[in-house]
């Protein structure tokens, strides 16, 4: 087996199984799947982790199987957060523009998300993803500002908020494993994106 950095491994931890998908991004930017494995899920209870040894144990079984049908022992992860502790809270971002040319730019944009993300919150929570619902340009709403000519910029975010204890387990976990952690991602938006059409998640 060759453990190569171009490799990643996609992580669901359910509440009744382990699974492990072993894939590559190609040229085109295709995803090519090339091992699948996985274990009955040890060690955590409704979406909350009790014992992380029976955890990573289960984790480690399932990517050993993955690791057997791909041929490659991957270094890099994205895995799943559940349900438990987490919450949603929507909160607005302000940014006035200095474009020269009186056209909101992708980097205004960005702070502006950025900025949304002020908010208070407790040291038990760490924000997930920061989700954009809609835009306005000096009032007039819109799904994206870029290149709208326009002075204020203005977005309401939808922020999923996640246990910093959960993400702090996993991620000592995983470090256990030798996997460098390149994302977390909340159940619910990861089934969004392959469930629904762009459109419905517009919706």
């Amino acid at each position: 087996m060759n453990e190569i950095d171009n490799y990643i491994v996609g992580l669901d931890i359910g509440s009744s199984k382990v699974c492990v998908v072993i894939c590559e991004l190609d040229e085109t930017e295709e995803l090519n799947i090339l091992g699948i494995g996985t274990s009955l899920s040890e060690g955590i209870d409704k979406g909350k982790i009790v014992d992380s040894n029976l955890l990573r144990d289960a984790i480690d079984k399932a990517l050993k199987r993955a690791s057997k049908v791909s041929g490659i022992i991957p270094n890099r992860v994205i895995t799943n957060i559940s349900f438990f502790g987490i919450e949603f809270v929507q909160n607005p971002g302000f940014i006035l523009s200095s474009s020269e040319t009186g056209q909101i730019t992708y980097s205004e944009k960005i702070e502006c998300i950025r900025r949304s993300k002020n908010i208070v919150r407790s040291k038990d929570q760490m924000i997930m993803h920061a989700l954009p619902l809609y835009f306005k340009v000096d009032g007039t709403k819109l799904s994206n500002p870029i290149n709208v000519f326009g002075r204020n910029l203005e977005v309401e975010t939808h922020l999923v908020l996640g246990s910093s204890e959960s993400i702090m387990q996993i991620t000592g976990i995983l470090k256990e494993l030798s996997l460098r952690i390149d994302g977390f991602v909340y159940d619910s938006i990861a089934s969004s994106q392959v469930l629904l059409t762009a459109e419905e998640r517009r919706q």
